[in-house]
């Protein structure tokens, strides 16, 4: 029978009795390689914009006008939401791990349907880290993001100079790779979270995952606080999604809806979705030259993340 849930038993090795130091080493490998995801969000961000603004992307697909290309690259939106939305109570059921799993399968698919149609019709990190390189590590994980654009961006214009008219499917077929190689390795490799180890009364294992991470004295230290808090959370908290809308979390929830809110609605993503189409408009005639100056924003956006 096939279960989904990780329920692996996670144990030192038979033989080492010794003190174990922290793994930095292996924090940054999880977190870099659990970082393909913000690269995969990335890429996906910057890869429409110039198949959109292609004439032989147009002269296939045959949009009626501006609204239905602009259905087509607000998919990924709608998509996103769909992924905020759930993405919380799949990764409190089955772990953060094979939650990324199960959203690299649906990443996939999206890939495929997207590559292979002729007519019109992404936590982990946060978890893995300690705490005091949680904020260097998100900024991390921001830079990745924009280098997943940069890498869309002049793939896309490497591939716009093939001669066939289907040259964009090779962009959008290529999003598949990284992303099985993250589905495997979060499902097999990256451990689950202690947090969620602990809620599911697997202590030892939630402590053997934090003393290969940080070391057994760190692991101790971690542990306990971990214990306390998911003990007092069974013991006094019921809380439900109508509870983000209600006194005194209100605020809180007003506060992170508002700043994320506030980041999209400057536009900064409608930029990257057309930016070929705007250096068109604004005067540039050859598109192979709006590409280039694509790609160049693209170079903007790394380095300064």
């Amino acid at each position: 029978m096939f279960i989904i849930k990780q329920t692996r038993q996670i144990r030192r090795k038979h033989g080492r009795e010794d003190a174990r130091p922290p793994n930095l080493q292996s924090v940054y490998l999880l977190i870099a390689f659990v970082s393909i995801g913000a690269l995969l969000f990335g890429y996906d961000q910057g890869v429409m914009g110039v198949i959109v603004a292609d004439s032989r992307w147009i002269d296939l697909m045959k949009p009626a006008n501006s609204w239905v290309t602009g259905a087509v690259v607000s998919l990924y939106d709608r998509g996103c939401l769909v992924g905020a939305v759930s993405i919380g109570i799949l990764a409190d059921i089955q772990d953060r791990e094979r939650a990324l799993s199960i959203a690299c399968v649906a990443f996939i698919i999206g890939a495929v349907v997207q590559a292979a149609p002729y007519t019109i019709t992404a936590i982990a990190v946060r978890r893995i880290a300690p705490a005091k390189l949680r904020r260097r590590i998100i900024g991390v994980e921001q830079m990745i993001l924009c280098f997943g654009e940069l890498v869309a961006f002049w793939l896309d214009y490497g591939f716009n100079y093939l001669e066939t008219p289907h040259w964009w499917r090779i962009p959008l077929a290529i999003q598949v790779v990284p992303a099985v190689i993250l589905a495997y390795g979060c499902w097999f490799w990256v451990p689950p979270s202690p947090r969620w180890l602990v809620q599911q009364d697997r202590h030892q294992c939630a402590r053997e995952v934090l003393a290969r991470l940080h070391g057994d004295a760190a692991a101790a230290v971690q542990m306990a606080a971990i214990a306390d808090e998911v003990a007092f959370e069974k013991a006094v908290t019921t809380a439900t999604w109508g509870d983000m809308f209600k006194t005194p979390v209100l605020r809180v929830t007003l506060l992170g809806m508002g700043v994320q809110f506030s980041q999209q609605i400057t536009g900064t993503n409608s930029i990257l979705y057309y930016t070929p189409s705007l250096f068109e408009r604004g005067g540039i005639a050859d598109p192979k030259t709006a590409n280039l100056a694509t790609g160049g924003v693209g170079i903007v956006l790394s380095v300064s993340a």
